[in-house]
């Protein structure tokens, strides 16, 4: 179970250290132009919580499921409604990142502030055909996780070892 709260605190991590990276390389932006400095901030708070909530969730999940890894997901049980929670918590981050993208302001502000990130595309087109492959990307590794029943497999090796002679729990 340590493994399991290790990786989400480091998905929450990941997303604090994205978060104070991208800042720190739009500062001179923000010097340079003090009215940009609330949709920067708009902004950062977004990738901290783009990262950290599906963390919160999937965590939560995992853990009022029982499940003993994150891999979880990655499993045939569809009728376990943790899976299913899980795949709606994604689809449902998927579709609202799409939507900012292609719909609201997001490939805008993403090209705007692309110095804060690494690689990013100079034009929206660009932005919005990048952000679409990576959620199509993701998509596919969740379903073809859950074909080839990764999660299963993982938990028959993750599962702690019982020692000869015990009753298995």
């Amino acid at each position: 179970m340590i493994f399991s709260i290790l990786f989400w605190l480091l998905g929450i991590l990941a997303g604090l250290i994205n978060a104070a990276i991208f800042n720190h390389r739009l500062s001179a932006h923000i010097s340079q132009n003090p009215s940009t400095k609330a949709e920067i901030r708009k902004l950062t708070i977004g990738i901290f919580l783009g990262f950290s909530i599906p963390c919160l969730l999937m965590g939560l999940v995992q853990f009022l499921g029982g499940h003993h890894h994150p891999f979880f997901i990655f499993s045939r049980k569809f009728q376990d409604p943790t899976v299913l929670a899980s795949w709606t918590i994604l689809i449902l981050l998927w579709g609202l990142m799409l939507g900012w993208i292609w719909i609201g302001k997001g490939a805008k502000i993403i090209v705007k502030y692309r110095q804060g990130f690494n690689n990013i595309p100079e034009s929206e087109c660009a932005v919005k055909s990048l952000v679409t492959v990576c959620v199509l990307a993701g998509a596919i590794a969740l379903g073809y996780g859950s074909a080839m029943d990764i999660g299963t497999k993982m938990e028959k090796c993750l599962q702690p070892a019982v020692p000869a002679g015990a009753q298995p729990r």
